[in-house]
């Protein structure tokens, strides 16, 4: 007599991508004319929230009778034969339950600011403020109870009072109960930690000029992971080819059983397991503007010669909060710039240093006069 009964539970399954990779940024002030006024500002805020929370209560009750014994013969006046058939019984219970994925992939903006090639008395400043902020809240709870009774029987057969001789056979008794909790509270988390590059430059611009750079970044991540599961197993069985008898017979009695096999599984597996990843995010190569041959006078296009300011004010400032991986910062300032100057000022520069020279020669070496009636230069 074969019984089988199997349950299935399949509960609660989340899964969540939020994928951000965010761009390389290029902040650049570059080339503005003698007097400009030039100001980037920028605020960015890039906020994610996961949150999955996975609740199973689950409740199996199993009962299974397979029985083929319990058999009487009382009161013949012949022989006595009592025969029963095999007994197989089984159960099976299956429970899987709260299984999340969660991915936030978000990394911060790689970000280049260049302040060059201004003209003189320019005021130039770039300011960017960025939060990223990146919370996971993966919270997991299963209450599991299976309750599993059986019974498989083909004893408890019995003969009395007969005038014949008496045979009792019981047949072969196989009963299997299974159990099985398995993926029980399980989380996969994918996250980015880390913050682009941050490079700032200021150089080769204008005499007296007021340059600044303010880099503020807020890097927060936050990844939660709770997992509770609360399993109980309570099976009873009995299998049984035995309890026969045989009493007041006249003939000869013979008794043979069967054989009894009982297999009880219990398999958890699988139980509070998670698993969170966290990758650094890749960091981009940003390659600065190249900077122009001259800052322009009063809008006016660059002279062929390289020129430059006597002096400058130049400032950057980085900050990076607690809580974040904060990126590399590249600041230059101050460099050793080529002279500036206009065509003229390079002229009246070259006739000063011949007229110096040449005072030099007559003071040095006197009767040498050149003989020169008549030297004029046209300023």
């Amino acid at each position: 007599m074969p019984r089988k009964i199997l349950i299935l539970s399949l509960l609660t399954l989340g899964y969540v991508i939020v994928s951000n990779q965010a761009q390389a940024e290029d902040l650049s002030i570059v080339g503005n004319g003698t007097g400009s006024s030039s100001e980037v500002n920028i605020t960015q805020s890039t906020s994610t929230d996961v949150s999955q929370t996975n609740n199973a209560d689950i409740s199996n009750e199993t009962q299974t009778t397979a029985n083929s014994g319990d058999n009487t013969a009382s009161g013949n006046s012949g022989d006595t034969s009592i025969q029963t058939g095999d007994v197989l019984a089984s159960e099976t219970i299956n429970n899987e339950a709260n299984q999340s994925v969660a991915d936030s992939s978000c990394c911060s903006t790689s970000t280049t600011a260049t302040i060059l090639g201004n003209g003189a008395d320019s005021q130039n400043n770039i300011a960017l403020n960025q939060t990223d902020t990146t919370t996971v809240r993966v919270d997991q709870e299963s209450n599991i109870t299976n309750y599993s009774s059986g019974t498989a029987n083909s004893g408890g057969n019995g003969a009395e009072d007969n005038n014949g001789d008496i045979s009792i056979e019981t047949g072969d008794v196989d009963a299997s109960q299974e159990t099985s909790n398995k993926n029980i509270n399980q989380s996969h988390v994918e996250g980015a930690i880390g913050s682009g590059n941050s490079s700032a430059k200021i150089t080769g611009n204008g005499a007296d000029s007021v340059n600044s750079i303010h880099l503020t970044r807020d890097n927060n991540r936050d990844i939660w992971v709770l997992n509770s599961a609360d399993i109980y197993n309570d099976i009873n069985w009995d299998a049984n080819s035995g309890n026969n008898f045989a009493n007041g017979n006249l003939g000869d009695v013979f008794i043979r059983t069967g054989d009894v096999g009982l297999e009880i599984v219990i398999e958890n597996e699988g139980i509070n397991s998670s698993e969170v990843i966290l990758r650094c995010c890749e960091e981009a190569i940003i390659t600065p503007p190249t900077p122009p041959v001259n800052p322009p006078q009063g809008g006016e296009e660059p002279p062929s010669s390289p020129t430059a300011p006597t002096s400058s004010q130049t400032s950057v400032t980085q900050a990076a909060a607690a809580g974040g991986v904060a990126g590399e910062v590249l600041a230059e300032a101050g460099e050793v710039l080529p002279i500036s100057g206009d065509l003229w000022t390079l002229i009246i520069t070259l006739i000063s240093s011949f007229l110096f020279f040449l005072g030099l020669f007559l003071r040095l070496h006197p009767g040498r006069d050149p003989n020169l009636k008549k030297a004029q230069f046209v300023l």
